[in-house]
């Protein structure tokens, strides 16, 4: 850099230096080019990722665990009929796999998954089945929707999470559910996702 004093000699009264400079400029004189300093800012990626668990807080309060496709789940009883059932979720484009039997269902039913094969549910275990109205599980229905928007977060790379669902029945007798609560966490905002579905 060229210095802006003759001689690279910093005059005695810097004041008038500064005084010089200024009438220079005013006189339209030439003045010594100063490189500017410019900060860069760096764009980054300033979407916060937290980690996702992989089991339940209270896994002792849970009676089975199965292992499908390396993915352990937890699965609740309460007497024969399933009270929650939960594990981590992965997108997965496998396809279409036969149900179990479901029992208590009606002629408008199916056999619904809690945590569809398309996330990584076991399409082979009994406890992630529940009788459920094939509207309401079908893409146009409050399950089929809610399975899409959780599908759509995990098809993003680097997409974790878990998912949870616990049924309601009507009455200590019935085992058909009336309604699902269900409970999704992600590794990307939004970190925690609810639903309360009706299963008339």
């Amino acid at each position: 850099m060229r210095s802006l004093y003759r001689d690279n000699k910093k005059p005695e009264n810097t004041s008038r230096a500064i005084a010089n400079q200024t009438n220079t400029l005013q006189q339209g004189k030439s003045f010594p080019a100063v490189p500017l300093l410019q900060k860069i800012s760096r764009i980054s990626d300033t979407t916060t990722i937290q980690r996702v668990k992989s089991e339940p807080n209270n896994r002792h309060n849970y009676d089975y665990e199965y292992t499908y496709n390396g993915l352990k789940f937890f699965h609740r009883l309460d007497g024969k009929r399933t009270a929650k059932f939960a594990g981590p979720i992965v997108y997965t484009r496998a396809p279409r796999r036969p149900t179990p039997k479901v029992r208590y269902k009606r002629k408008t039913d199916a056999a619904g998954n809690l945590i569809a094969h398309s996330l990584g549910g076991p399409y082979n275990y009994p406890g992630n089945f529940v009788a459920m109205d094939k509207f309401i599980n079908g893409a146009g229905g409050d399950w089929g929707k809610m399975e899409h928007y959780v599908r759509t977060k995990l098809k993003k790379k680097g997409a974790k999470g878990y998912m949870s669902a616990k049924p309601v029945y009507h009455s200590s007798k019935s085992h058909r559910p009336v309604q699902i609560i269900v409970t999704a966490h992600f590794n990307r905002s939004p970190f925690r996702k609810r639903w309360i579905i009706a299963t008339p």
